[in-house]
């Protein structure tokens, strides 16, 4: 976390959205990981689970975006996202990473 920068400061992810038709929904925040359940139209496809990233606030297009939590992006899996069709496995990996950042 950047130094000065409280956990309050920070702009949470949601608990759930939609993002590109799919629904998110946050299962667990713990040890500074999360693991979310990722559905289309009701059906579960599968738990993602990611570290916690901090984006600096900036402005875009005039528009500010507060400091926030990221969300993984499409090129992060595999680096500190990743995708489980089961919880179990989800939760395995969230434990497994939980002291590296």
């Amino acid at each position: 976390m950047n130094e000065g920068l409280t956990q309050s400061t920070i702009q949470a992810l949601a608990n759930e959205f939609h993002h590109c038709g799919f629904r998110y929904l946050q299962i667990c925040k713990r040890n500074n990981h999360y693991i979310y359940a990722k559905s289309l139209n009701g059906h579960f496809i599968a738990y993602e689970v990611f570290r916690h990233r901090t984006l600096k606030s900036k402005i875009i297009n005039a528009r500010h975006y507060p400091t926030r939590a990221a969300f993984p992006k499409d090129e992060d899996f595999g680096k500190w996202a990743w995708t489980y069709k089961n919880l179990k496995d989800a939760i395995e990996k969230c434990i497994s990473k939980k002291d590296q950042s």
